[in-house]
């Protein structure tokens, strides 16, 4: 994954804002499936908040 990366930013491709998404996604279900949801039902969670979330504030 840390390859893939510096891959996207060394081609200029991905914005760091997209980084924050990805990471409060990944904490949204992280906390989901410790507080006892299905992990199916995180995974869920996490795509609707990546889809409703702008990667960058323009």
């Amino acid at each position: 994954m840390a390859a893939g990366m510096v891959f996207a930013l060394t081609m200029r491709e991905v914005d760091l804002a997209v980084y924050g998404v990805h990471a409060r996604g990944v904490t949204v279900g992280a906390v989901c499936i410790r507080d006892g949801c299905s992990p199916w039902v995180a995974a869920a969670v996490v795509l609707v908040l990546w889809s409703s979330t702008p990667a960058s504030p323009d």
